[in-house]
């Protein structure tokens, strides 16, 4: 009750008298007592500090510790830069010379206990320690603090050099010379030996293990798989993609529908109510309304004939959802969940509008009718640029055909190249498909046309509509002529010879 009722001055006072008591023990103590009582005092009093140094960590968890560690490190930290702005320049340079004779004294002693192998370990363990302190302060620091770290670890290596120059032997000197010129030597030698062995060195089967693990990882299925981004609409691996559902799409308002769509885009509005778990599609037909939980199989108040033609139509490849422009493939419609490439997802987290999305002026519509389902012979006879060459790589299928690859992944290579002339009158000649299109086979026997047909088909009515279309809608091929006489003499709807 009595220190309930004291003042904040009177605590100071008492705290205060109570140093000075304990400080004029200890001195006295320190006076009266002998040496040899003096080493049984502090040894007793190191093993009971231990002691409970001890218990403690036996009862404390790893955050408890981690949290006493650091308090306590703040405080010492605290505790030293007190006592430096406390002391004069002449106590400075006394606490620092006692500081380099303590560093003396331990090191001697050091040297005297350990044997090459602990001392070897040591060194080690510190050379870790340093390079990893130093790439930590060299991330985080700026270019001025970098400086004035490097000016002062210069002045303080000075001071330590000068001061261990000062304290230390001749013998001491001689033995710290000679571990620097053995050191520099097995340097040397093991530089020289380094330069010497057997290269490239055998592998061993651990590691061919682990090469043939990363390839079959590498080139399976899953690796090449590729899907549609619902914002981009452009083809990333899956692997390199997030799938979010549509009602956890962050900052919605960037993907927001542009005002220029043209009228004749069928429109598909499926608004989302998440708190309630309904949502309705509105566009061609009226409104619905359903259940979330509810599997499109059971839509209810529409036809099977009308919800099938409504969200099946492959013509439409845009569609608008929570008045987000997005594309469809990347959509699953029966589970609302949308594939988003990761630069899309990193820029929407970022509230920046991805560069590629439909709503940023990227849309340009459905693919018309008369460019579908071109093979490449077909997009080669009708291009006006086209490459110097280009390889097809087929394999046969050995065993299971579902474990075929579909795709490829590589490298690419471009360089400027100068340009011949534009072509102006089109479809090309048969005879100019060798020099563009190189197909290599990989198997046992060459396969059979009705394999490739899916490939290397050219059908003449298919160019001559592409042609008739590019000419009508698209501005570079105003000037170009259709051969309509050379079109006649390409193949109906076969692989051309």
């Amino acid at each position: 009750m009595q220190r309930l009722e004291e003042t904040e001055q009177e605590r100071n006072t008492r705290l205060h008298s109570q140093a000075v008591s304990e400080r004029t023990r200890r001195q006295l103590r320190n006076l009266q007592e002998t040496e040899e009582e003096r080493n049984t005092r502090l040894h007793s009093e190191a093993i009971s500090q231990r002691t409970r140094r001890q218990v403690r960590k036996l009862q404390q968890t790893e955050k408890q510790r981690i949290t006493d560690l650091n308090s306590e490190a703040i405080s010492r930290r605290t505790r030293r830069q007190l006592a430096i702005l406390k002391e004069s320049e002449e106590q400075c340079k006394n606490r620092l010379n006692n500081q380099a004779l303590i560093a003396a004294n331990r090191r001697r002693t050091r040297n005297l206990q350990e044997t090459d192998a602990i001392r070897s370990t040591r060194l080690k363990k510190e050379a870790t320690y340093k390079m990893n302190k130093r790439r930590t302060t060299q991330d985080l620091e700026t270019y001025d603090e970098r400086i004035k770290r490097l000016w002062s670890n210069t002045q303080a290596e000075t001071i330590r050099r000068n001061k261990r120059q000062q304290n230390e032997t001749e013998e001491e000197q001689n033995y710290r010379k000679l571990c620097k010129r053995n050191a520099d030597l097995s340097r040397n030698i093991n530089t020289i030996q380094s330069a010497t062995e057997i290269w490239p060195k055998i592998a061993t089967t651990q590691i061919k293990h682990a090469c043939l693990t990363k390839f079959k990882n590498a080139m399976s299925n899953d690796a090449v798989h590729q899907i549609v981004c619902a914002i981009c609409a452009c083809l990333h691996y899956k692997t390199e993609s997030v799938k979010k559902h549509i009602g956890e799409i962050p900052n919605k308002h960037l993907l927001y529908q542009i005002d220029h769509i043209p009228s004749c885009v069928r429109r598909l509005n499926l608004d989302i109510d998440t708190t309630t778990d309904t949502f309705h599609i509105s566009g061609k037909f009226s409104k619905y309304y359903f259940s979330k939980t509810d599997s499109f199989r059971h839509l209810y108040f529409i036809a099977e004939e009308q919800k099938q033609e409504y969200l099946s139509n492959e013509k439409d490849t845009s569609i608008i959802i929570n008045k987000m422009l997005l594309c469809r493939k990347g959509i699953h419609l029966e589970t609302l969940n949308a594939q988003l490439c990761r630069q899309c997802y990193t820029d929407l987290l970022s509230n920046n509008q991805p560069s590629l999305s439909l709503s940023n002026l990227m849309w340009i519509g459905n693919i018309p009718q008369e460019l579908k389902d071109l093979t490449l012979p077909e997009q080669k006879l009708i291009a006006l640029y086209r490459h110097s060459s280009c390889v097809v790589k087929l394999c046969s299928i050995i065993g299971d055909p579902s474990l075929a690859q579909s795709a490829l992944k590589g490298n690419v290579i471009t360089f400027p190249q100068n340009l011949s002339d534009i072509a102006k009158q089109l479809p090309l000649s048969l005879d100019e498909l060798p020099h563009i299109i190189k197909i290599i086979f990989v198997g046992k026997t060459i396969p059979s046309k009705d394999q490739l047909r899916s490939i290397l088909t050219v059908r003449r009515e298919k160019i001559r509509t592409a042609l008739i279309w590019l000419h009508a809608n698209n501005i570079l091929y105003n000037n170009i002529d259709i051969n309509h006489l050379l079109i006649d003499t390409l193949p109906t709807n076969e692989i051309p010879d």
